[in-house]
């Protein structure tokens, strides 16, 4: 496998970094497990590569966006493909090759993140607010980083304590409205607009089921964090509720499993292994376990993984001595206030049926599509979510995130707003308000 490493050549760099994190997450693990020299070789070969680029941001940022920071998704992909090969190949590389790949990472991957997202000294006004998946996105790799250079470099210290401290605040983020600020550096964003908690009291995600696995970066971080500290990154108690997210947000397709799909989540997403292997592990949960045993046929559809679901992860982390039990005792009504989405199941077998609601928040990644509803039953998708296409494509915007898309209203024609501040309410939390749809008072004897 090999890769120009040149600018003129950076255009395609978030492709490049997913197929350079595969490859050294792959290399690197047969390296460990039976040390065959000739992976150690290939993966240390590309991290030189990946040395040799002149900076881990894709050329694009600066071409189509007038923003003043200059580390973004493809910085964190490579950050963690760098500190994944420092850790797991150190003792195969020559002192010169460490040397090499420790200075790379440290100015061309966590230096970057660490002062554009971390540093409340040096951050924009962009990221003064913890909102949405980017922050951690970027943070939680810079932090994985800086752990697989602590004590070889003066500097990790600080940029450890300086990413934990970021994360935290990104997990217990209670919403905000976005900054005013320049235009060019909104990015799609309206200024004052209100942003939604990052999770809800039951651990919903308020950008979707697609963009949980956000987690997984925080997984890697967390980890090594948990291994060199033994403390830990990700709140237990909130991992414990986003169990439940997962497994109730999930059902049959057949042989595969799949999951509500609001928002920017396609079609055919269910929950990715990384995210499910951790989980199960690290709670010892038996309904996890079964969820993950019953994904095992996903897992050859071409689009089932997403940036950092990678397998020498899954194979890690899988457990194999938790045991496997279908969740029992379903709730008929399971809601996540923040996501704005109700779910109504009677069961996760083959005979069971599942009717999940969207009213409210569209904020990030959710579409205008307050009042829409997936029906599932026996097996079948009966009603659908269309979901997603790719975002370079007209017809993600001139479709899929449209009202007309969705199993829900237009009012003369017209879809909803994007900013639309909905929410699902209780009976009695209805009463008395004229905007909520509650049954209205028997009117009194005589009256």
């Amino acid at each position: 496998m090999e890769w120009d490493t040149g600018a003129d050549n950076q255009k395609a760099l978030a492709s490049v970094a997913i197929d350079l994190d595969l490859a050294i997450t792959c290399l690197g693990l047969s390296w460990q497990l039976d040390r065959v020299e000739t992976h150690a070789r290939k993966a240390t070969d590309i991290l030189m590569a990946l040395c040799n680029f002149d900076y881990w941001t894709s050329q694009r940022f600066f071409l189509d966006y007038s923003v003043p920071w200059r580390s973004t998704l493809e910085t964190s992909e490579l950050c963690h493909a760098a500190a994944c090969g420092y850790d797991w190949l150190h003792n195969y590389m020559s002192e010169t090759e460490r040397h090499r790949l420790r200075t790379c990472l440290l100015y061309k991957g966590i230096l970057p993140l660490v002062q554009d997202w971390a540093d409340p000294l040096t951050r924009l006004p962009p990221h003064r607010i913890p909102a949405g998946n980017w922050w951690e996105n970027c943070i939680a790799p810079a932090g994985e980083g800086a752990v697989a250079l602590y004590g070889e470099h003066p500097l990790a210290e600080r940029f450890v304590r300086l990413c934990k401290e970021a994360s935290d605040q990104w997990f217990t983020f209670e919403g905000g409205a976005i900054p005013d600020m320049p235009k060019e550096w909104l990015v799609g964003k309206k200024p004052e607009t209100y942003w939604p908690p990052n999770f809800d009291s039951e651990g919903g995600y308020c950008e979707g089921m697609g963009y949980l696995d956000v987690l997984i970066r925080t997984m890697y971080f967390a980890e090594s964090y948990r291994r060199r500290f033994g403390k830990d990154v990700i709140p237990v108690p909130l991992m414990k509720k986003v169990a439940k997210l997962v497994l109730y947000q999930n059902f049959r397709d057949g042989d595969k499993m799949r999951s509500v799909n609001f928002g920017d989540t396609p079609g055919g997403f269910a929950t990715g292994p990384v995210e499910t292997t951790y989980l199960a592990r690290r709670l010892r949960h038996p309904g996890l376990q079964w969820f993950f045993q019953n994904c095992q046929n996903n897992f050859s559809e071409p689009y089932y993984y997403r940036a950092g679901d990678y397998a020498a992860f899954s194979f890690l982390w899988y457990d194999p001595t938790i045991a496997s039990e279908a969740p029992r005792g379903v709730e008929p009504v399971k809601v996540w206030p923040g996501m704005s989405v109700a779910v109504m199941r009677n069961g996760w077998g083959s005979d069971g049926s599942m009717l999940a609601l969207k009213c409210g928040v569209t904020a990030g990644h959710a579409h205008p599509d307050a009042g829409s509803f997936v029906l599932y039953s026996r097996n079948e998708l009966l009603i659908i979510d269309p979901g997603c296409c790719g975002y370079e494509m007209p017809e993600q915007k001139g479709y899929y995130q449209t009202t007309r898309a969705h199993s829900t209203v237009m009012v003369g024609g017209q879809g909803q707003i994007k900013r639309l501040a909905g929410g699902l309410w209780s009976r009695q939390a209805c009463q008395g308000s004229a905007l909520c749809w509650a049954t209205p008072p028997r009117p009194t004897r005589g009256g």
